[in-house]
């Protein structure tokens, strides 16, 4: 009877060579799993959870461990089983699937075969470990894909004590994570680089119950934006009509909407509505709302003569935008997905990389407005103030048929 792990392995794998070609022949495996479809690259690239249903299924397994391995998991499975320190009944630590993933981490990181490649190789490895256990907790925590605006949501909720929020990808966190193995100092570099058991259930374990944290507490937030009120008055209390009838309009007359937007700007009370900032918050959520909102009433409220200069920014901030959208490739719904259309903009107006010179002639003016009414000097509550007006501005002009 085997003794420990790499006693059952070291007989059911005898003639594997951990090389080069192996390293390559999983690293296609892994590419060609990301590209099953549009919605696998679109996940990992991306940043929403629950949205694309990215699954690892039984053929999968098939083509990984017996195509590229030669080995039958269910029979490996009875002899892990009858070692001493795993449990059946542990659904994770007793998974053959994932005790081979470690092995193979192992047995790359101390092969003498993979040469420069060791690091890559473990890579690989990892990611198909990531891959699949964050398959089964989304197959578990979304059995139907979730509603992309609450997805999107519930990202612009996190902080950036969620890694998702600091790397801005899943396959960013997942290379984050991997280092965790490779790193020497690593939380799991010791566990893989002495395989025995007691040390593989204690890595699968925890790597496992990271990912799992992960979607739960992702999941959790999500739930909270979904029950709270009001965070999701974006699309649902906006009139846009039908087929695009609001953004085909201003693309159409955008003067029509530019002069709607001059003939409420004087009344603070037709400009400023509390659902259309909570939207902004909710896109900005490190937006300071009594800021955000001072700072439209002095564009306002003409006679402060605070705003001296606003008729340059109306005009720029509504067309920049619309030409930004009609520009943009691909067939994204502006008007049903309005928390995308925003996300979009904030991204535009935002970024560093526009050549647009009228952007930071309106950024630098709505800088010096901001300072000037409402007194407030700290850099990020400026430059976030910025970007909120400039939103809201887009957004009351594309909300002209809600408050008629």
């Amino acid at each position: 009877m085997d003794k420990d792990i790499l006693d059952v392995f070291e007989r059911y794998l005898p003639n594997l060579k951990y090389d080069k070609k192996l390293y390559i022949a999983i690293q296609k495996f892994r590419i060609g799993w990301m590209q099953k479809s549009d919605e696998y690259l679109e996940f990992l690239g991306g940043n929403l959870l629950g949205v694309q249903p990215i699954r690892f299924s039984t053929r999968d397994d098939g083509m990984f461990f017996t195509d590229i391995l030669n080995l039958d998991l269910s029979t490996i499975k009875n002899d892990l089983h009858q070692l001493e320190g795993i449990n059946p009944e542990w659904s994770v630590t007793s998974n053959p699937a994932y005790l081979t993933l470690g092995y193979l981490m192992h047995m790359f990181m101390t092969s003498k075969d993979i040469g420069n490649f060791k690091d890559n190789a473990i890579r690989e490895v990892y990611f198909i470990f990531a891959y699949k256990v964050m398959s089964s907790r989304i197959s578990r925590y979304f059995p139907f894909s979730a509603d992309k605006n609450l997805a999107m949501a519930t990202y612009e909720k996190l902080s950036n004590r969620f890694l998702i929020k600091k790397l801005g990808s899943w396959q960013a966190v997942f290379e984050y994570r991997a280092e965790d193995i490779i790193d020497k100092k690593g939380l799991h570099h010791n566990n893989v680089l002495k395989y025995h058991t007691e040390n593989a259930t204690n890595m699968l374990m925890d790597i496992h119950g990271r990912i799992n944290e992960t979607v739960k507490n992702v999941y959790s937030v999500m739930i909270d934006v979904r029950d709270s009120g009001g965070s999701m008055t974006s699309t649902t209390q906006l009139e846009m009509g039908e087929d695009g009838e609001v953004i085909k309009d201003m693309t159409n007359r955008p003067d029509m909407y530019i002069n709607y937007l001059y003939s409420i700007i004087g009344s603070r009370n037709d400009l400023i509505k509390d659902d259309l900032l909570n939207l902004i918050t909710l896109i900005l959520p490190n937006t300071k709302l009594e800021v955000l909102k001072d700072t439209l009433i002095a564009i306002s409220d003409s006679d402060t003569n605070k705003a001296k200069g606003k008729d340059d920014i109306i005009d720029p901030i509504i067309s920049i935008s619309l030409k930004y959208l009609n520009n943009r490739q691909g067939n994204h719904d502006y008007v049903s997905d309005m928390l995308g259309t925003l996300t979009l903009l904030k991204n535009y107006w935002g970024g560093s990389k526009t050549t647009d010179p009228n952007i930071g002639k309106i950024k630098k003016y709505l800088d010096k407005l901001i300072v000037k009414t409402t007194k407030k000097k700290t850099k990020w509550v400026r430059s976030t103030t910025v970007l909120g007006v400039i939103l809201y501005i887009f957004l009351r002009t594309i909300a002209k048929d809600t408050y008629r």
